[in-house]
């Protein structure tokens, strides 16, 4: 493709984004602008003097701008919010259905010494609890005041995203790709998490007007409220943040609605007609982003071609929005056409590049490594950011696929049938019957490591035969000794008394004590040498883990 762009490039991206250019003009521009750093830097300066890029997708404000932007929706009645329906009764205690009988308690006989103890012991009871509340009522109060008053808090400044959602479980059905949910899986958690859980800290002021806003709200909806914001706050850190960004997305395009819309979402009387809103406004607002040429399209095609017509238009909108999100992500690197990490300098490259030949490569399937070695042998040093950003997700997806474990130090292991003690086979055979040497020599996995010594040992496990050879090393003495040093040095310096007794107590256990091994090492973001991607797994996973592949550079 040609590096230079137009003469005038404003005039063809003004065309583009106003819907004037047809389908392979389109195309044309949306290649330039994701893989020709000239015409991102041109676009790039278009974005900061002129709004003509709202048809591509946009980074979402951060959770401050959707919190205060939010407050538009003081204009909507209270009435016209989620309500929520008042709960049923329910008695305390033990609930008992109609049909089930309850047996009476048989009184145990009692002595009158022992009713009299009994009421001594209560008395005991009581006047030392009586003292204790007393001396702690005070700091039990402040205790609970300041609690309240931090829950009540972090309540009023998320309360502006709540507005729009019933229930958790609604808010977990918005996390849906077709909805608010991340396509590629690493969206950002909003913005600034701070110690209340919130992303902002609000003035007085603002405080004092959600909380009247709050007030307006029936009671039922006020408990609804903190119901929802105690179980958004008792779920597990990463699934909160995930659920908060979710909730961020969902509440920046309420925002960003016309009123009408807005109000047809909140005005749903339940969760579920509320959920079907969103689905039709979405649905609405996405085919009034088209271009002009492509809504006349569809509104003139009938019966299945408009259908046909539809799901091209969604096609190749996924299709755009994916190349644009790469962009999104990685616009710096793109910008500067760099190199992403670790291909960005032959120190941190070298060691990744000797992994793929000397222990990924021998693990791969022919057609998985073709796969492979093409995407290597496009990214020459020559090459775009896309090129690299291609390998390194393949090359992330083929380790995660066919993950190792540490050979022996004396090189010796179990590859094929014929490494097997002889007694161990005639015990198979015994078995499994006729053909059970057989199977384990035309296995696939035979002369791949470990692969040929797990399926040994899923088969003696499978028909309880006992092993009693080493299939493979199960402790740190019969490891390479680049993995030795690995462990009694880097590895053990991070571990705590309890994972180092449990690791410990599996030396002599393949495959358990090398699994375990390398599960503790990604635990504390370690790579274990010769067996695992080198460098920090959680580097690899921001850098290529649940990324779309990109399309080369046309």
């Amino acid at each position: 493709m040609a590096s230079d762009i137009p003469d005038d490039p404003n005039d063809d991206l003004v065309a583009y984004l106003d819907g004037e250019l047809d389908g392979a003009d389109a195309r044309s521009m949306e290649s330039k602008l994701a893989f020709d750093p000239k015409a991102r830097a041109e676009a790039d300066a278009l974005k900061k003097t002129y709004d003509l890029l709202d048809y591509l997708p946009k980074p979402e404000p951060s959770a401050t701008f959707a919190t205060r932007t939010l407050t538009q929706i003081y204009s909507v009645p209270s009435d016209a919010l989620p309500t929520a329906k008042p709960p049923a009764p329910s008695s305390a205690g033990i609930s008992v259905a109609p049909s089930q009988s309850v047996p009476l308690p048989v009184k145990p006989q009692r002595t009158a010494w022992t009713v009299v103890g009994w009421c001594l012991a209560t008395l005991l009871v009581t006047v030392l609890g009586y003292l204790g509340h007393l001396i702690a009522r005070p700091h039990l109060e402040a205790n609970n005041a300041a609690k309240q008053t931090s829950e009540q808090v972090r309540l009023l400044e998320r309360l502006p995203m709540y507005l729009g959602v019933d229930d958790i479980g609604f808010l977990k059905s918005l996390d849906d790709p077709d909805l608010f949910g991340d396509n590629d899986g690493d969206a950002p958690a909003p913005a600034k998490v701070a110690p209340n859980g919130t992303s902002e800290t609000f003035t007085s002021p603002e405080l004092t007007k959600l909380e009247n806003l709050l007030k307006t709200f029936p009671p039922v909806r006020q408990q609804q409220l903190r119901q929802l914001d105690e179980e958004l706050e008792t779920l597990a850190s990463p699934v909160q943040e995930h659920l908060l960004s979710v909730l961020e997305r969902y509440a920046v395009w309420l925002d960003r609605l016309p009123d009408g819309y807005r109000k047809e979402i909140l005005s749903a009387p339940a969760a579920p007609e509320r959920l079907d809103a969103v689905r039709r406004v979405k649905e609405r607002t996405w085919r009034e982003s088209l271009p002009q040429f492509l809504r006349e399209k569809i509104q003139a095609a009938e019966g299945p071609e408009r259908e046909r017509e539809l799901v091209a238009a969604k096609k190749q909108d996924s299709e755009r929005r994916r190349i644009w999100e790469l962009a999104r992500r990685d616009w710096a690197n793109l910008k500067n056409d760099r190199k992403p990490w670790p291909f960005e300098t032959e120190e941190t490259a070298k060691p990744v590049q000797d992994f793929v030949d000397k222990q990924l490569k021998p693990r791969l399937k022919p057609e998985e490594w073709r796969d492979l070695d093409e995407a290597r042998q496009e990214a020459t040093p020559t090459a775009g950011y896309f090129a690299w950003l291609n390998y390194g997700v393949k090359l992330h997806r083929a380790a995660e696929s066919h993950p190792s474990l540490p050979e022996a130090a004396n090189g010796k292991g179990i590859r094929t049938a014929n490494d097997l003690p002889n007694e161990f086979v005639k015990q198979i055979n015994k078995a499994v019957g006729v053909g059970g040497r057989r199977q384990l020599l035309n296995h696939p996995a035979a002369g791949k490591w470990p692969d040929f010594a797990e399926v040994v040992w899923k088969e003696a496990i499978e028909l309880k035969v006992p092993i009693r050879f080493p299939l493979g090393p199960s402790k740190p003495d019969d490891y390479p000794s680049a993995v030795k040093i690995f462990c009694e040095g880097a590895l053990a310096e991070k571990l705590d008394a309890k994972d180092r007794d449990e690791w410990r107590k599996l030396e002599g256990t393949w495959p358990d004590h090398p699994r375990r091994m390398i599960e503790l090492a990604k635990k504390h973001d370690l790579a274990v040498p010769g067996v695992t991607l080198p460098g920090p797994p959680s580097h690899w996973q921001k850098t290529y883990g649940n990324r779309p592949l990109p399309k080369k550079s046309p």
